[in-house]
């Protein structure tokens, strides 16, 4: 679930100099003067210059034009993408082969593939899931990754909580599938794929009668598999 090798030195190699940049522009480390002297925070002042950038995406801008990093066009296309960051808590509710699964905090709820960095969010953050973390996504070319600063919450989640977080999942899931790439289109859910995640169990058939009873209203189709659906249980 981590990114190549590769492409960790090459986020950091535009990233970091970012740090830099924003660490000298915000005032917040004038000091600064390659990425090199970052080693010399503590990640409590990184993480405050990294918030000041977040908060201040106008340092993206002067960034690229200033291009004291020399990135080629190339790298500064990728650093502009990054305008487009996702910033909060997140659930993390899965991991896969390939990617951890981001449930964002608010309505309506998505889930994002994420890529970890050099260490993986297991080794970093621990293996007992659903976790509440706050960290930023970024698109980086076809994947969506964190920017490595992350910390988690100190939440423990009961029964009923893990049941929402769960449900919010498969509906996000349903609705627009798990989204890898901030780039791609979302996907579209059909009335068919509607019905089906709202026939998935009694609790989420009581609590979705009214959309069940129009969407079986709209189409024959729908109405034989709604009788069908109704006749296994």
């Amino acid at each position: 679930m981590k990114l190549p090798e590769a492409e960790v030195e090459l986020f950091y190699k535009l990233f970091n100099p970012l740090l830099v940049y924003a660490g000298q522009q915000t005032k917040l480390a004038p000091h600064l003067a390659s990425p090199q002297d970052l080693r010399k925070l503590t990640l409590e002042q990184i993480i405050e210059i990294r918030n000041a950038l977040y908060d201040q995406t106008q340092l993206f801008d002067s960034f690229m034009a200033q291009n004291p990093a020399g990135a080629s066009a190339t790298e500064l296309e990728i650093v502009a993408g990054w305008k487009n960051f996702m910033r909060g808590m997140f659930y993390i509710i899965r991991y896969q082969k390939d990617c951890a699964v981001f449930l964002t905090s608010e309505a309506p709820a998505k889930a994002y593939g994420v890529r970890a960095l050099y260490t993986s969010f297991e080794e970093m953050i621990g293996a007992n899931l659903p976790l509440a973390v706050n960290t930023v996504l970024l698109p980086f070319k076809e994947y969506i990754i964190c920017d490595g600063l992350i910390s988690s919450y100190s939440m423990s989640f009961g029964s009923g909580i893990r049941q929402s977080l769960n449900e919010a999942y498969q509906r996000a899931k349903s609705q627009f599938g798990i989204i890898t790439n901030f780039n791609s289109s979302e996907k579209r859910q059909s009335d068919m794929d509607s019905l089906k995640f709202y026939l998935r169990t009694q609790a989420s058939r009581e609590e979705y009668a009214a959309e069940i009873y129009a969407l079986t209203r709209k189409s024959r189709d729908l109405l034989v598999f709604y009788h069908q659906e109704m006749g296994k249980s």
